[in-house]
């Protein structure tokens, strides 16, 4: 290779400044900051593609310079090559301001060698988009596929590694193998944890300023129930915790929460901005997945040709793009409560509450509910029993939990936010209920539901959704951009 050219002096006024040179950091490998100021280092070798009058579209004369001109905005990408980075590998190669870019080749370590730094306006110093993410030494994808099959688990940090090779290049063959190797195997928390970590890298991250909590079930449990967990995070927000939803499109039911608070008239398809206002205003936003997770569309057309839950189907919960602290997590069966209790502690939650109840994926009114409970700094995880009964909830049965589709989950929420008794509003103030007492907004389980059962029976909950729409409508410009193919 050619030898990279000296950076340029520093111009006068310039806001050019000089690498960070701490050799305790550049050591081969180290996790963190590689010790330099990658911005600073971007830009010179912008100003070097500019001295040596390069246009958009050619290379730098030193190699690891490369330009892609972004469609329809006045702007570049400048790429740096691995080697001037020490310690450092990709983050990811997915999308940065709408713009897909395609890697060169692989490295050593089995990623690719050049790692996307920044939008650049020409003659400008060059702005950190993304955080870059420490190397670790990964192995080839056919090692990690050996493994598999001889059954050896993965390290967290192996199968964040692991699903960001795939993710950079993506074999649908490859994937499928990977998946179905896993839940052959049987996945470990660690392992679901890193793909989660792995994901969320790829994310659209939403700043709320404070913990959230939210209310979520993996789906799957095939009964095709009221939407439970998303009316409880109406009510819960009512009583005053910072609820951030993160939900999607009907996948096990007839009607998902994305489905049914478009019913209500909350627009789902809003930016972080946007989520952060409504958290402010009314205590409550929504995130609709896809939109914050655009890496998923790759694997969509995997996950329906194998026909099979895998680890894919675990990670809904623990993808929110807000980070929440607290959760109230439903599974489908108690057979992956601790491996899901597991995860959520490996990604330092604060407390969540892993629950199950007569085949539902959240807590109902029909049966005693499983729960396994996880806290930060508690390194023994909790299991037992809650009864309904125990909080002041009468018994139901099924039917009595029955929805449709979203037009008629939507009414039969707005019934029950102004003030409607019966089943599905004991099943929302259950679940609402010990929600914020594992948000620490009520002492106890008892007190939550006390507090869920007054503010919906006084219809307050109603209030909050109708400032919840209209905080909603005011921000849904803020959109993001539309989704990558």
């Amino acid at each position: 290779m050619t030898a990279t050219p000296p950076a340029p002096s520093r111009p006068e006024g310039s806001a050019l400044t000089e690498p960070n040179a701490n050799p305790a950091n550049q050591r081969e490998g180290r996790p963190g900051r590689c010790g330099w100021d990658v911005s600073a280092l971007a830009a010179s070798r912008l100003l070097i593609g500019q001295q040596q009058g390069q246009q958009p579209g050619q290379a730098g004369a030193d190699g690891p310079l490369g330009w892609s001109h972004a469609k329809s905005r006045p702007e570049f990408q400048c790429l740096l090559s691995l080697e001037e980075l020490p310690g450092f590998g990709i983050a990811d190669l997915g999308i940065m301001r709408g713009i897909k870019i395609s890697p060169a080749s692989q490295s050593s370590c089995g990623r690719v060698p050049r790692v996307r730094v920044a939008s650049v306006f020409p003659g400008k110093t060059a702005r950190i988009q993304q955080r870059l993410q420490p190397c670790y030494s990964s192995k080839p994808m056919r090692e990690v596929l050996e493994m598999l099959i001889n059954k050896q688990d993965l390290s967290m940090s192996q199968a964040e590694a692991s699903l960001e090779e795939l993710m950079q290049d993506f074999v649908p063959e490859q994937a499928a193998a990977y998946l179905v190797l896993l839940r052959a195997k049987g996945e470990t928390a660690e392992e679901i944890a890193g793909l989660a970590q792995a994901m969320l890298k790829r994310s659209v991250e939403v700043k709320t300023g404070c913990d959230v909590l939210d209310i979520v079930g993996t789906g799957g449990d095939g009964i095709g129930s009221v939407n439970i967990s998303t009316g409880a995070c109406v009510i819960a927000a009512a009583a005053g915790a910072k609820v951030a939803k993160h939900g999607n499109r009907s996948v096990s039911s007839l009607c998902g929460s994305a489905d049914v608070l478009e019913a209500l008239g909350v627009a789902i398809d809003i930016g972080p901005e946007g989520v952060r206002s409504c958290l402010e205003a009314a205590g409550i936003g929504f995130m609709y997945a896809p939109r914050y997770h655009p890496a998923m569309k790759a694997v969509r057309p995997v996950r329906a040709a194998l026909k099979i839950r895998t680890a894919l189907n675990l990670l809904g919960p623990l993808l929110n793009p807000a980070h929440a602290a607290y959760g109230l997590v439903g599974v489908y069966s108690t057979d992956i409560s601790e491996l899901m209790a597991g995860s959520l502690l490996q990604l330092g939650l604060k407390k969540a509450l892993v629950v199950h109840s007569a085949g539902l994926d959240e807590l109902t009114p029909m049966a005693p509910a499983d729960i396994v409970e996880v806290e930060a700094g508690v390194s023994v995880t909790r299991r037992y029993t809650l009864d309904p009964k125990d909080l002041g909830i009468p018994r139901c049965c099924v039917e009595d939990l029955k929805g449709g589709d979203a037009q008629l989950n939507a009414q039969i929420l707005r019934d029950v936010f102004g003030g409607m008794r019966g089943p599905v509003a004991d099943a929302l103030n259950l679940n609402a209920g010990v929600a914020l007492a594992s948000c620490k907004v009520a002492a106890t389980p008892q007190e939550g539901v006390a507090m869920a059962q007054e503010i919906q029976r006084s219809g307050a909950a109603a209030g909050t959704l109708e400032k919840w729409i209209a905080v909603n409508s005011c921000v849904s410009d803020l959109v993001l951009l539309p989704e990558i193919s």
